[in-house]
């Protein structure tokens, strides 16, 4: 895999549109969007990618991921690692960025949400205009779950990023308050954010069942890293 010429999204607009502005778009599946970017991920959305490969967070991150497990692969030819000869392949388990595209979204300390429209490719096929909001657009793209998902990580990620800065042998960590924020750095594990593995170290220390739905699962890992950082602020005092 290779990333060199990869670049996030750019906006055509500012962050200015509210789930109340006018806004339409039909995606008309010409896959050109599925190239060149830098696709962020949080561990909600490896686990919602493992459950529709039929496969593990675990795998999922070794063989899907690029940049630690913290954005989508792409191959030589700047294509996402899951664009197929019809289209994207994990298209019910695709992330939060390809379900808000062609918007971008923000959200500001005190949770005001803000919308911008990202730069399409040029020769698009996808279609502008018509009737409709940003939140019909939104409810259309089935988002709610990986926004959730996604204030949940960040509330964890800005905690570790609190209690990694304040343990002087890991050094300065920078805070980067953006919504599709960096993973941290973690003391030696980066397994921390595997989903599977985590709730399955977390289960067998404590005796329970691993559960089998998958929102359990990632509310458990959030439960086990909470822990984990309790124990690493007490290590701090």
């Amino acid at each position: 895999m290779a990333g060199e010429n990869a670049h996030p999204v750019r906006l055509r607009t500012a962050f200015t549109l509210t789930r109340s502005s006018p806004f339409a778009y039909q995606c008309r599946a010409c896959s050109r969007c599925c190239r060149g970017k830098i696709i962020p991920l949080n561990p909600y959305e490896v686990a919602r990618l493992a459950q529709t490969l039929g496969t593990s967070t675990t795998a999922v991150l070794a063989h899907f991921t690029g940049t630690g497990g913290s954005t989508l692969a792409i191959r030589e030819d700047q294509s996402c690692v899951f664009l197929g000869e019809h289209g994207c392949t994990v298209h019910g388990g695709r992330p939060l960025a390809c379900r808000l595209y062609p918007l971008g979204r923000q959200v500001a300390p005190d949770g005001e949400e803000r919308f911008a429209e990202v730069e399409p490719h040029p020769q698009t096929a996808g279609v502008y205009g018509g009737p409709g909001t940003v939140d019909d657009y939104l409810r259309s793209q089935d988002v709610e779950a990986f926004h959730r998902a996604a204030a949940r990580y960040a509330t964890v990620f800005r905690r570790m990023i609190a209690v990694l800065a304040c343990r002087k042998d890991l050094g300065e960590v920078r805070d980067d308050s953006n919504e599709a924020m960096a993973r941290p750095p973690l003391p030696e594990d980066d397994a921390l954010l595997d989903v599977d593995a985590v709730v399955a170290r977390h289960c067998a220390e404590r005796g329970m069942a691993v559960p089998s739905d998958l929102e359990d699962r990632v509310a458990l890992h959030v439960e086990a890293l909470g822990s984990l950082l309790d124990q690493m602020e007490e290590e701090a005092r």
